[in-house]
């Protein structure tokens, strides 16, 4: 959270600051929290309440993204047992077109679907998963016969050149 919040501040001070305390600073998922707790919390939390006073903007937006942040990891995943049944599907659809030479998803369309993934209110992006269906998506947009749980995008059927 740090981290992000000091690079999209664009606050270069901070950002130098943080990084002599705690090296390379990841930018997301769960090695975050314990990277700065073995760096030195308080040292990095006096850091952080100084800058938010010096630029009231990085604690607005820091804010905005801490509630965001929560919301998207608070999204249950589907039962293990739903995600294992879907999977399995999507596998088994993925090598069913395989056999059939269908062509392979291509890359653009693949980047046009994780775009919109990425937009949805279901995507984790600590994961890059989907919280309706619980699949990967980086995995998921690159298979022919995927679909979204919601119909936000479909199997281009459109002839690749």
């Amino acid at each position: 959270m740090y981290a992000m919040t000091l690079n999209a501040a664009a606050c270069p001070t901070a950002v130098a600051e943080v990084t002599s305390l705690c090296g390379q600073i990841p930018q997301r998922g769960q090695d975050m929290g314990a990277h700065f707790n073995q760096c030195g919390h308080d040292a990095l939390l006096a850091l952080w309440k100084k800058l938010i006073i010096e630029h009231p903007d990085v604690a607005a937006f820091a804010e905005s993204e801490w509630a965001t942040y929560q919301s998207r990891i608070s999204q249950p995943m589907p039962p293990l047992a739903a995600q294992a049944m879907n999977a399995a599907g999507a596998l088994a659809s993925e090598a069913a077109a395989i056999v059939k030479s269908e062509p392979p998803v291509a890359p653009e369309e693949a980047q046009r679907r994780f775009a919109i993934c990425e937009q949805c209110d279901c995507f984790n992006p600590d994961e890059a998963r989907c919280s309706k269906c619980g699949c990967y998506m980086r995995v998921k947009t690159t298979f022919r016969t995927a679909t979204c749980p919601d119909g936000k995008w479909a199997v281009d059927t459109t002839p690749s050149a």
